[in-house]
């Protein structure tokens, strides 16, 4: 009998250990839920923030396309300006040169 006791409180202090163990399971397994559910919500912010970020980037690009296409406008401009200037200033010289010349020729220099 005594036997029988020893082996009934040895299986009530198992059942203790089991069920104690159990209730740790349980409560890691709702902590995991829990992190899933934390998870799940980060990668939808994650991926929310990825569309973000391919947006401005794409604005970028187009904000740089346009600023460079601006600026070869604005040097296209600048060029021709300038290469107008020099023609401007090569026919001056020119109508210089020319008069220059008929005054010499007219007092025969």
């Amino acid at each position: 009998m005594k036997n029988l006791e020893k082996e009934n409180s040895d299986l009530k202090d198992k059942v203790k250990c089991f069920e104690s163990v159990k209730s740790d399971n349980v409560e890691i397994k709702q902590k995991m839920d829990c992190l899933k559910q934390e998870n799940e919500s980060l990668k939808e912010k994650c991926n929310n923030y990825e569309d973000i970020i391919q947006e401005m980037n794409q604005k970028v690009q187009n904000n740089n396309k346009k600023v460079k296409e601006e600026l070869q406008e604005k040097l296209k401009d600048e060029l021709k300006k300038e290469s107008e200037n020099q023609k401007k200033t090569f026919n001056e010289s020119e109508k210089a040169n020319t008069r220059q010349d008929k005054r010499h020729s007219n007092t025969g220099h």
